[in-house]
């Protein structure tokens, strides 16, 4: 526990004086302040996995009369000063902000029950409250104080499989890095031995020797107490037994079996190994769920007292469990009730709320030595509220409530992803038809959720899609002969209708079924999907391969995100029954909850293969292949763009090792010996985006280039800190649209690098 006090005191006065006219007098300046901070801290251990810390800063200031201070000068302002001084003092001074930290920490001892040793999990939970003095205005005005706590709830569980793994000998054996065994130039199998001591043997009487070494290649010497060698009989019982008859008594003796695994009878236990390895692949398992929240009340009356808080209308303000970060979406209102809230008409500030949340899943992956895979699987989902609260008519009225936010979700769209799009003529899509075709079983399905419900109230009767008080909503419309019914979809949801677009639009891009595919623009945690990376470096370990590499590395990743860039709160929005809505818009569909500009699928194979491979002789080549491709959905202009991507990389480098270069001239000459690394890269990408109009039925590229790059670059090493580099880099545009022409860049040079740091 602590508490520090910071205190400090400025005070200047200025006199300015007119040179030119003595007599013409200029008040005095006077600059002072007097700050009074206090610092509280608290950290204690509940227990060895429950750990509190709370942390507290209160900034005040001591007022002072107006004019200046002075104990010679001014001694009837001074005494009048002094006494303002101390009262201020003895009332801890005026506090203009204050904030307090809490956080709880809590180890959950899984590990500690019995066979769960490899597991772990945590929960921590981290609260901030903070209290703002309003600004400083007339008597007429009264706008409050502003108060503002957050949250942040985290939990984390792993499951370490390895460690779970590493329990048994056997497999913990089999996941250890593998040593080469010795190999028999005759057979090129495995050599394998077994020894013995301190035995007895009779002349003539067979000895039982269990070598274990399963194989029956094997060869049985038998030494005496004295080291010689013994003569005797052996014979060969199975591939874990053999028997010796001596051919005289041995005291003390040492048995020697080597033995010969061929391939064919390791056969069996490669099967096995390989089986238990694919078992056992999963290594880790992670899972990380975190959760902000905030509130923010502005025309806040009450001061801070302790911990922040204030005895206001004999209730204690604004209550602990907002002192501790609690949320609730009553709480404006609450504190109205309380009597909390200022009533000046003028203050303009919204109450708002705020709440993030995002959970991620991780598993890695080792089905087979050197090949490792990890997944990962994210959503991310933010809310922030507003609205006002303004007092009239006796009583406090809300307005203008608006709801934003944003939405990210891994996915998997490679159902779709290598669909050939003709870059020439009419750039036909089967995956954008087929979008087309889902719309009306998406509209089927939206009204078949709807069917047999009663509209409650015969209300907005102002469109000829009002529906009647008691009616019954059936997809095929209502029976009022006036009804104007859409071309295509049903009643409510025609195929324009952002409720509909979406899930279509989800449906085609996944390769889902119509069918199946969820119909909430902002699905669930069940909803999303696995994004991957695979990386292999066991090539390198194989001998054939030693002979030429040093390394091979071979990797492959894809990752697909389902966004939503913006959600807003559609204020004609009203929940009535069973949680849907009857208001519609002037076109005559169901007005949806939030309104969505647009949503998109991002989607990159980085890379889809690639391939690093350095050579024993310092050369080193690379091959790559990445692909991607991002569809956004507009719902303001029912149009989707479509933005494609793909790069094909070869590379080549070569180093030569301790290369003499010779710099300067005549008597200035300095030898250099250092690396001198050669590098060339040659791509070649394609990029075109494509507007498909879904209402018009055109089709149109907008962009779209070949870009053909070569990079030449040669680096040496002048010293720890100089670099030397020589550069060439072409790069030949192609377009696809008659728009463009083609570009040629060359460009070429000499950089030099000098760093400062050790």
């Amino acid at each position: 526990m602590g508490y520090r006090w910071e205190v400090q005191r400025g005070y200047r006065e200025e006199q300015l004086r007119n040179i030119s006219n003595p007599d013409f007098q200029i008040p005095l300046t006077v600059n002072k302040d007097f700050y009074w901070n206090r610092f509280f801290e608290l950290t204690y251990n509940l227990s060895r996995s429950l750990k509190f810390d709370f942390r507290s800063t209160n900034n005040a200031v001591i007022d002072e009369p107006e004019g200046p201070v002075s104990k010679n000068r001014y001694k009837d302002e001074y005494a009048e000063w002094k006494d303002s001084i101390m009262t201020n003092i003895t009332n801890m001074g005026r506090t203009t902000n204050y904030q307090h930290n809490v956080s709880l920490s809590y180890n959950i001892p899984v590990n500690k029950l019995p066979y769960l040793d490899w597991t772990s999990a945590s929960v921590n939970y981290g609260a901030l409250y903070n209290w703002q003095q309003g600004p400083v205005t007339r008597l007429d005005y009264e706008w409050g104080n502003t108060i503002r706590n957050s949250n942040n709830i985290q939990g984390n569980a792993q499951l370490n499989f390895n460690s779970l793994y590493n329990k048994s000998t056997y497999l913990r054996d089999l996941n250890r890095p593998a040593q080469r065994p010795q190999q028999s130039a005759n057979q090129g199998g495995e050599t394998v031995r077994f020894t013995q001591h301190n035995q007895e043997m009779k002349a003539g009487e067979p000895f039982t020797v269990n070598h274990r070494l399963e194989t029956s290649t094997v060869t049985a010497r038998v030494f005496n107490e004295s080291g010689h060698p013994v003569r005797g009989d052996q014979v060969v019982v199975d591939n874990n037994t053999l028997t010796f008859t001596p051919q005289q008594d041995v005291s003390n003796g040492r048995i020697m079996v080597t033995g010969q695994k061929t391939e064919e009878s390791n056969m069996g236990k490669a099967i096995k190994d390989f089986s238990l390895r694919l078992l056992t692949s999963i290594r880790n398992v992670s899972l990380t769920y975190s959760e902000n929240n905030g509130t923010i009340l502005p025309g806040y009356l009450p001061e801070t007292q302790f911990m922040g808080a204030e005895n206001f209308d004999g209730l204690q303000a604004p209550g602990l469990p907002f002192l501790l970060g609690w949320q609730s979406r009553d709480f404006a209102m609450d504190a109205a009730n309380n009597n909390w809230l200022t009533t000046d008409s003028t203050l303009n500030s919204a109450y708002s709320m705020s709440h993030t949340q995002d959970i991620t899943l991780r598993v890695m992956l080792e089905p087979i030595s050197g090949l490792k895979i990890d997944l990962t699987s994210n959503r991310r989902y933010a809310n922030n509220l507003s609205e006002y609260y303004l007092y009239q008519d006796g009583g406090f009225d809300v307005y203008n409530t608006m709801e934003s936010g944003s939405f990210s979700m891994t996915f998997n769209t490679i159902g779709t992803a290598f669909e050939k799009i003709d870059k020439k003529g009419v750039y036909q899509s089967n995956t954008f038809d087929q979008f087309l075709e889902n719309r009306q079983t998406i509209a089927d399905r939206l009204g078949h959720e709807r069917r047999g419900m009663i509209h409650p109230n015969g209300i907005y009767t102002d469109t000829p899609y009002a529906a009647i008080e008691g009616q019954t909503y059936r997809p095929e419309g209502y029976a009022n002969e006036d009804l104007e019914v859409t071309e295509g979809g049903v009643d409510g949801y025609s195929l324009s209708a952002q409720d509909v677009l979406i899930p279509a639009f989800m449906a085609a891009y996944s390769g889902k079924e119509a069918d199946g595919v969820f119909l909430d623009a902002i699905p669930s945690i069940l909803q999303m999907r696995p994004n991957w990376r695979v990386t292999y470096d066991g090539l390198s370990r194989i001998k054939w391969f030693q002979k030429y590499i040093r390394s091979f590395d071979v990797s492959h990743a894809y990752r697909s995100t389902y966004n939503i860039g913006q959600y807003l709160t559609n204020l004609d929005w009203e929940e009535m029954r069973d949680g849907f809505s009857f208001m519609r818009d002037e076109q005559g569909n169901f007005i949806p909850k939030y309104q969505i500009n647009g949503v998109s699928i991002s989607e990159q194979f980085a890379p889809f293969i690639q391939f690093n491979i350095t050579w024993n002789n310092s050369l080193s080549t690379r091959a790559e292949y990445k692909k991607s491709r991002i569809i956004n959905l507009s719902l303001n202009n029912n149009q989707l763009i479509e933005n494609y991507n793909e790069e094909y990389v070869v590379g080549l480098g070569y180093r030569f090792d301790k290369m003499d270069m010779i710099l300067g001239s005549g008597s200035g000459q300095r030898q250099m010996s250092s690396d001198l690394n050669l590098r060339a890269d040659i791509s070649i990408r394609d990029n075109f985006s494509i507007i498909r109009r879904i209402e018009e039925g055109l089709n149109q590229m907008t962009a779209g280039q070949r870009i053909t790059t070569l990079k030449f670059t040669a680096d040496y090493v002048l010293s720890d800190r100089f670099n030397m580099q020589l550069f060439y880099d072409r790069q030949f545009n192609a377009p696809y649209i008659s728009t463009s022409y083609p570009i040629t860049n060359s460009s070429f040079g000499v950089n030099f690098r000098f760093s400062l740091a050790q």
